[in-house]
């Protein structure tokens, strides 16, 4: 019975959402059982210029806010510990404990993810 549930689920989906509401409905139907974070829970500026997070509009004071905090915490020191401790531990990682390839393409992927996508959210705050 869950299976044919399932196909008549899938039926209706191709059948009547457009792509948008099928990735909204599958990562419902999914969130519970998965790590999942859709575009509405990350930080985003909407098309009027206003900020939205978790599915929130933000007060507009919050901007500025956010890159002031953005710059105090590239500043402090517990930061640049913590930042140095983490590329350390995954290069150390990668050259040292890399028992097969697959240790190396997971902690080159955590690398990317560090500069990438943290240091690039902190840049962007701060306005840069």
């Amino acid at each position: 019975m869950k299976h044919k549930l399932a196909e008549f689920g899938g039926w209706l989906l191709n059948r009547y959402a457009d792509h948008i509401q099928k990735q909204r409905i599958l990562t419902e139907c999914v969130k519970k059982h998965f790590n999942t974070v859709s575009a509405e829970d990350i930080l985003h500026e909407n098309a009027d210029g206003t900020i939205s997070f978790k599915g929130e509009k933000l007060d507009g004071s919050i901007k500025k806010e956010l890159g002031v905090q953005a710059r105090v915490l590239e500043d402090m020191f517990v930061w640049k510990v913590i930042r140095e401790d983490v590329l350390y531990t995954v290069n150390k990682r990668m050259y040292d404990g890399a028992a097969e390839i697959q240790d190396m393409i997971s902690a080159k992927v955590a690398v990317w993810l560090f500069k990438e996508v943290i240091e690039r959210r902190l840049k962007k705050l701060k306005g840069n």
